[in-house]
């Protein structure tokens, strides 16, 4: 009997275990880490920024990161080099309007880095020079309307940075301006509005707007700094170091919302500012925020025992990056605003823009969807059978249809008479089911590629036809490309390379052309120095 209990609960173990593993498999977590084990160098993460160039940078304990998706590139302090990190425990990070990445750390001044050279210059403290940063510790970075950096450190002290044009070159030293707030209180953040004013928050939750002009302090009464915030469907919550000002009704965002996204809710202090963020949510309340919608103050939301992580941004492609306290990195796979899919499980090999706000996709075979803008799809031809296996189409400036169909040849439809007319005397080169792509050009001329170099022109205003061919050697030659640039000169592209014709040359294109494994030249280029020349691209 008792080896039969043995078993039984052997084996309601062993039930359970897979079933964790299988509801796991079925619920998967809503963002991927990114901690130690794929090269983060520490997985405690203080901030996080990403640059101009597109790459992730995280600031932590041990050592200052660079992401491009794939890998980190690991910053360190390096005792015997002079142009290496002062210290490893990073804990805020900028970059200024020149592109140069500023990483404030824990006790070791301010960093720049450059990326050319790949060197950091320091900033410090020095106690025997009144003219050096006012304190060691990093708590704030932000930069003037003129160009000046202001760095807020963890004494009372605040400090305008001016690293010049020689910063770098030379070697010079920057010119550091020391400032202190009223009753030299400690700087909780900073920010500029949309009108160039620098607001800058206490951590007794004063508000005073800096007068770089008198370098002096006005205080906003009954000022608030809110913080950014995110909100995820588990219901856990984000927050970071961009501010809004709150007047008493209305607020401000005091950070660039269009290189760096907001979130989707807002903290509101109910005590003092804490050094960092209070990871308890029961010291703010918080509400939602939507763009172009007033808070509503009256409706926070229910507050909840998970704890808060930050920071986070919002990158370029929409894609939510976070912090942790002590596991690295978290990327929010669901969390994408700037694209979302449509057509799902459709295999998409053309887009033309429709009309009106929508577009048509295609697949290989020949199926033709209209996707409107609100993701309803119809098929796009099926009402006309004359508009079978439809390869190809574009829409001209006079509004009219021009269709391309492997079975039947060329047809123009116009939608101001609702008729649809067939055009054989087009590419009589027909090539079949080669894709090849259509061109309106600033003469409104269309585009069309045939068989073996073939190109069909058609006026759209005299409805008149021209050709010519761009191939010299009877070699088999399919147009994979079409542009016509700003100087009005045509790329045409080929499976054996481009050809760069110039109508301004007057030369024709048969006769001139000879196709290269890289580049055919059609004459020369206007401009030999302009760098989309052909000589900048010649091999």
């Amino acid at each position: 009997m008792q080896k039969n209990l043995i078993s039984i609960k052997a084996l309601l173990t062993l039930f359970m275990i897979c079933w964790a593993f299988v509801a796991a498999a079925q619920n998967p977590p809503a963002y991927e880490s990114i901690s130690t084990d794929r090269g983060l160098s520490q997985g405690m993460v203080f901030d996080i920024l990403q640059d101009t160039e597109g790459f992730i940078w995280v600031a932590t304990k041990n050592g200052l990161n660079r992401y491009d998706g794939y890998s980190f590139k690991i910053f360190t302090n390096d005792p015997y080099n002079a142009h290496s990190l002062s210290s490893n425990t990073i804990l805020k990070l900028f970059e200024d309007s020149k592109g140069r990445i500023w990483a404030g750390t824990e006790n070791a001044g301010v960093n720049i880095y450059d990326k050319q050279s790949g060197k950091f210059y320091r900033i410090a403290n020095s106690n025997l020079n009144p003219a050096s940063l006012s304190g060691n510790g990093i708590r704030s970075i932000m930069e003037m309307p003129d160009g000046r950096i202001l760095v807020a450190t963890d004494v009372a002290g605040l400090n305008i940075v001016e690293a010049g044009k020689d910063f770098f070159a030379k070697g010079a030293a920057p010119v550091i301006t020391r400032l202190s707030l009223p009753n030299d209180e400690y700087v909780y953040g900073m920010g500029k509005d949309t009108n160039g004013i620098v607001w800058i928050g206490d951590m007794n939750g004063a508000v005073y707007r800096f007068n770089p002009l008198k370098n002096n302090f006005i205080k906003l009464e009954n000022g608030i700094l809110l913080n950014d915030g995110y909100l995820n469907e588990d219901s856990s919550k984000l927050i970071n170091s961009n501010l809004y000002l709150s007047n008493g009704k209305d607020i401000f965002p005091l950070f660039n919302s269009k290189k760096t996204p907001a979130g989707n809710i807002i903290f509101k202090p109910l005590t003092k500012p804490w050094e960092y963020h209070h990871r308890e949510e029961y010291f703010y309340d918080v509400y939602k925020h939507e763009p172009g919608k007033p808070v509503n103050w009256n409706d926070p939301l229910p507050k909840t025992t998970i704890r808060i992580n930050y920071p986070f941004i919002i990158d370029q492609s929409g894609i939510l990056w976070s912090g942790s306290v002590g596991w690295g990195l978290r990327k929010y796979i669901s969390v994408n605003s700037k694209f979302k899919i449509q057509a799902s499980g459709k295999t998409i090999r053309l887009i033309i823009p429709a009309a009106g706000k929508g577009i048509y996709t295609v697949s290989y075979d020949y199926k033709w969807m209209n996707l409107k803008e609100d993701g309803t799809i119809t098929d796009a031809f099926k009402k006309d059978p004359s508009l079978s296996q439809v390869d190809n189409f574009i829409i001209a400036s006079t509004g009219d249809y021009w269709f391309k169909s492997d079975e039947k040849g060329y047809f123009k439809y116009s939608p101001a008479t609702n008729t649809l007319q067939a055009w054989p005397q087009i590419n009589a080169n027909l090539l079949f089911g080669k894709k090849q792509p259509f061109l309106e050009d600033r003469k409104a001329n269309l585009w069309f590629p045939g068989q073996d170099g073939a190109i069909t022109l058609l006026n759209t205003a005299t409805e008149r036809l021209d050709s010519f061919t761009i191939n010299k050697d009877a070699s088999k030659i399919i147009c994979t490309a079409l542009l016509e640039d700003k100087q009005g000169t045509f790329w045409i592209g080929t499976e054996k390379g481009i050809v760069i014709y110039d109508p301004g040359l007057n030369i024709n294109p048969a006769g001139a052309a000879v196709l290269l494994n890289n580049v055919t030249l059609v004459g020369s280029v206007r401009n030999q120095l302009n760098r989309h020349a052909f000589r900048y691209n010649q091999n």
